[in-house]
């Protein structure tokens, strides 16, 4: 299954050609099988430093994340072990290129995971973070509950949802805190 993943993601690699100039004033947009690359690394990134699972780091998972990626951009999915749930992944393009991204993950009818989200340190500081969080919101339903799960050292981001009107809905042993907000 891991050699049939890999040639997908070879293929998707080199399969879409480098975005087009209709690119929204702001640069916020679906990604596309362009930023995918950028996405995986940005991942392996913050997982490295503590902001996203550990989970993700071995080599061994590297194709079904990459897998999961992929799908997002293509079918608008996640896949997951008990079913696939609708999803979309944003990014933010500055000259050409993606320096942040979120991907919500809609878990059902009124809730969503936004599951991930980061901002390349190099551009941080700027407001492009809390730019990710309200526009992935915006993106859905009004009256939508959404669900965040923060490592502890995401202190920024923790900071970031707040002023959005998440709050605390439970805390989850040393590493991780889950806060929720309806829009």
């Amino acid at each position: 299954m891991f050699e049939f993943i890999k040639k997908i993601f070879k293929k998707t690699e080199t399969s879409e050609t480098p975005r087009q100039s209709n690119l929204r004033p702001d640069g916020f947009q679906l990604a596309t099988l362009y930023d995918t690359d950028t996405i995986f690394k940005s991942i392996l990134e913050e997982s490295h430093t503590g902001h996203f699972s550990s989970n993700y780091i071995p080599p061994t998972a590297h194709p079904g994340l990459k897998h999961q990626l992929i799908q997002g951009v293509r079918n608008r999915t996640f896949p997951s072990n008990s079913k696939s749930c609708e999803a979309a992944i944003f990014v933010f393009i500055e000259n050409d290129k993606a320096i942040a991204f979120s991907w919500a993950i809609q878990r059902t009818k009124n809730e969503v995971e936004l599951y991930l989200i980061a901002v390349s340190p190099d551009h941080r500081r700027r407001g492009i973070g809390t730019l990710m969080v309200e526009r992935s919101i915006k993106h859905f339903t009004p009256g939508t509950t959404f669900i965040v799960r923060l490592y502890k050292k995401s202190t920024s981001m923790l900071k970031i949802v707040e002023t959005f009107g998440f709050t605390i809905a439970k805390s989850r042993g040393h590493q991780t805190t889950t806060l929720s907000y309806t829009s």
